[in-house]
């Protein structure tokens, strides 16, 4: 009954016009090697083994031991963050696990956090998330024996320690755009924040934050038992289990809103992890049932977690826990083969968000020659009456900046961001500062 949903959904996807790709698994090689993360376009996969750090360009499956300790995040150019040890920094003689870049072949550190020494062999700083651009990391500092700190560090204002609750915290993710991380802080219990710089907690029910997209106007983990995701906009929402799971954990989100990790059955530890694709509109679908809908090559028997997706949606990695295997699945690389159907009346997407430099891009399907783009203030006060003709029956997309009708700038706030076509309109809510 399951296989033929996902194969009834499959078809209603093309009756829409959305071009379905047959999907393939590419097993990554290496011994016991787990894929922690994956770069935005997908160029590169990244993760640990029982040889240290991996690095496996998915383009031709080009794969190299990189060394160094833990591997966790990767950029389009293959820079990796993680930590490895380094003889400059040793604790009564011995090195000590550092965070650090691996780039070209050769691993380096920022160095050790201002005010903070090490007290141990086995334990330092750990670098968990990486900007687009390379030149900022999240991560984690032990304070001491028993405490935590989450900082990030870049290239121009060095190391920050971000703010918490005086006890242990632990920065795991970090936007495309470097200026938001995202982890957990200790309260009562571990507690899903994000840092955008000062901290702000997501859910007083317990959980972790996992991933950001590139703006940090999304955020998807876990909290309360439940997979979650997090937008600027609509603000908190448990992603609706899997029929018959007892909880879930979401580790990726694309720029589209699909979101992906593991969701787990059973009545008693250790229960069985199951990996998931999350797809607006569809709910939580099993992935490996979702690939044999779309006749998937080289399918594994099982797909225990979804660990991450690329930010266009064509490729996720995901692995299997006993034993130890990791896979890229890899869709057409010309079509976005997961997206919203193409003429959805909720597909009109408004990014970034939040708006920085008052310039924002539109995308949206329409079902006519011309449309209407509307900008309002909280009060409904309308500031921008823009009248777009001469489109094309399809995809739309535009840049504008957020001018009022004079063509001055408009002041840090909330608006409202409304298209009209002869299908009737969508909002959506874009906060500038």
């Amino acid at each position: 009954m399951k296989k033929n949903l996902l194969t009834l959904f499959a078809s209603q996807l093309m009756a829409y016009g959305v071009l379905i790709a047959q999907p393939t698994v590419y097993t990554i090689p290496g011994s016991g090697n787990l894929a922690y993360g994956i770069s935005p376009s997908g160029n590169y996969v990244t993760g640990s083994g029982n040889s240290g750090g991996f690095l496996y360009k998915v383009a031709g499956g080009i794969y190299q031991n990189i060394g160094g300790e833990e591997a966790w995040s990767v950029n389009d150019y293959g820079k990796v963050v993680g930590n490895y040890l380094d003889t400059n920094y040793q604790y009564n003689n011995v090195p000590f696990p550092i965070a650090g870049f691996y780039d070209n072949g050769t691993w380096s550190t920022p160095g050790l956090l201002p005010g903070i020494a090490p007290v141990s062999t086995t334990q330092y700083s750990y670098g968990y998330g990486i900007s687009d651009d390379g030149l900022t990391m999240c991560g984690m500092v032990w304070k001491n024996a028993g405490t935590t700190r989450s900082f990030t560090w870049n290239t121009t204002n060095g190391f920050t320690l971000l703010k918490d609750r005086n006890q242990s915290s632990k920065a795991m993710c970090l936007s495309g755009n470097g200026l938001v991380a995202g982890g957990w802080v200790q309260g009562n219990m571990r507690l899903p924040y994000y840092w955008k710089p000062d901290s702000i907690l997501l859910d007083p029910n317990g959980g972790e934050a996992h991933a950001i997209n590139f703006d940090g106007s999304k955020i998807v983990g876990t909290a309360n038992g439940m997979a979650f995701l997090w937008d600027s906009i609509g603000g908190m929402q448990y992603l609706p289990l899997y029929p018959g799971a007892s909880g879930a954990d979401a580790t990726g989100i694309s720029d589209s809103g699909i979101v992906v990790g593991y969701y787990e059955t059973g009545t008693f530890p250790p229960l069985t992890r199951t990996a998931f694709i999350y797809i607006p509109g569809q709910g939580m679908l099993n992935l490996r049932d979702y690939l044999i809908s779309l006749n998937a090559t080289n399918v594994p028997s099982t797909l225990s977690v979804a660990q991450g997706i690329s930010r266009d949606g064509k490729h996720i990695i995901a692995f299997n826990t006993f034993p130890f295997v990791s896979y890229v699945i890899e869709f057409d690389s010309t079509i976005n083969s997961i997206s919203l159907p193409a003429q959805s009346k909720d597909w009109f997407y408004v990014s970034p968000n939040p708006v920085y430099d008052g310039k924002i891009n539109i995308k949206a399907s329409v079902p006519d020659t011309k449309a209407l783009i509307q900008v309002r203030d909280l009060t409904g006060r309308e500031i921008l009456n823009m009248p777009v003709s001469d489109l094309t029956k399809g995809e739309f997309q535009m840049t504008m900046d957020l001018k009022d009708m004079n063509g001055h700038n408009l002041i840090p706030g909330i608006y409202l961001v409304n298209m009209v076509t002869s299908k009737g309109s969508t909002t959506r809510k874009v906060v500038l500062y």
